[in-house]
């Protein structure tokens, strides 16, 4: 695996052309340039209306969202480094 994070700002139309996966919150802008790009989304919503947009895209097979047990498990790992 190889996966870098950017520190600096860098608009989306830069970066995902070159991304196998994006991961968010689920707003439409993101979602947007997701879509456009054909790149993976994996969600992590923190209020119905995303929540509401999740639902449809994973219907649509445009990502995957991620429930409360995983991201808490994630957060717990993320801790440890």
């Amino acid at each position: 695996m190889n996966a870098r994070c950017l520190t600096v700002n860098t608009s989306l139309e830069t970066i995902l052309p070159y991304c196998n996966l994006l991961i968010c919150h689920g707003r439409n802008g993101t979602i947007y340039h997701g879509i456009e790009n054909k790149t993976p989304m994996l969600f992590v919503t923190s209020h119905f209306e995303q929540e509401w947009n999740v639902q449809q895209l994973e219907a649509l097979q445009f990502g995957k969202c991620i429930d409360d047990d995983t991201e808490q498990r994630l957060n717990e790992i993320l801790a440890l480094n």
